[in-house]
């Protein structure tokens, strides 16, 4: 059991900008969209793995993480919007 104390509020709209696949994941996550600026990938106890410049790459190297479920926080210059990662 875990909780995700951060609320974050994103349009309905914002939530049509972005596509992560594949999800499930192995070795690579991809994240397209518009205005993007960067992701980061949390563990379930809240740590950041793994930071990333989506302004410079849309691919993601997950290959050095662990099989569990993750969250991604990916932020553009509209706003904020979380997804659930699961990496097999």
């Amino acid at each position: 059991t875990f909780t995700i104390d951060n609320v974050v509020s994103v349009s309905k709209e914002s939530m049509n900008e972005f596509t992560v696949y594949p999800n499930p994941a192995t070795n690579v996550l991809n994240i397209d969209g518009e205005h993007l600026i960067s992701s980061t990938i949390y563990d379930l106890n809240g740590r950041a793995v793994v930071n990333t410049d989506l302004q410079q790459t849309q691919s993601i190297d997950i290959s050095n993480l662990e099989s569990g479920v993750y969250t991604v926080n990916i932020r553009s210059e509209k706003g904020e919007y979380v997804e659930k990662l699961i990496i097999q």
